[in-house]
């Protein structure tokens, strides 16, 4: 699962370089498989990051809609 999470994160690092408005919402999408995972295999000390990089995401998602 860890590769297939990995292949999504770069994914969503290509769309969002690509100015795409769904690179940040795939972003959050991406960072709650994550954290599923995180639990999952007993990895919790992840739990912070990631929901910081989704809070992240979900500003820039908000902010690039919002400019169209």
């Amino acid at each position: 699962m860890d590769w297939f999470l990995s292949i999504t994160t770069c994914i969503v690092l290509w769309v969002m370089g690509s100015k795409n408005k769904w690179g940040p919402v795939l972003g959050v999408v991406n960072q709650g498989l994550w954290a599923v995972y995180a639990i999952r295999t007993e990895q919790e000390g992840l739990l912070l990051g990631l929901t910081i990089i989704a809070l992240v995401y979900a500003r820039n998602a908000w902010k690039w809609w919002r400019e169209e």
